[in-house]
């Protein structure tokens, strides 16, 4: 996670596909690494969601509902202060609003 770099931050984000989902062991892995991701590399996380081959809604579905503890509000804060796309980061923050309300944790805005 130290050393990501815009290649597998893509190639990680390409890789969210419905085909995946009946995968269990691999969609656990996979939310608890977007999440690590969006916290280690917020800026590389956005640009490589911003190619046009992203699942955007299975992304968000993804962020909706972490299956881990996650300080989401540490998260939200990254994601807010990113320069990106008005909507990009909207779509990201209320994700992460309802993943915090799904998870009892307060987001401060």
């Amino acid at each position: 996670m130290d050393n990501l770099n815009l290649k597998m931050v893509t190639d990680f984000i390409c890789t969210f596909d419905s085909s995946c989902q009946i995968n269990v062991e691999y969609s656990e892995w996979s939310n608890e690494t977007l999440f690590k991701v969006i916290d280690k590399a917020t800026d590389l996380y956005f640009v490589a969601f911003q190619l046009d081959d992203v699942e955007t809604s299975l992304i968000l579905d993804e962020l909706e509902n972490p299956i881990m503890d996650v300080d989401i509000q540490r998260i939200y804060n990254r994601v807010k202060s990113i320069p990106v796309q008005d909507s990009i980061k909207s779509l990201h923050l209320n994700s992460l609003l309802i993943a915090a309300g799904r998870s009892g944790q307060l987001i401060l805005r």
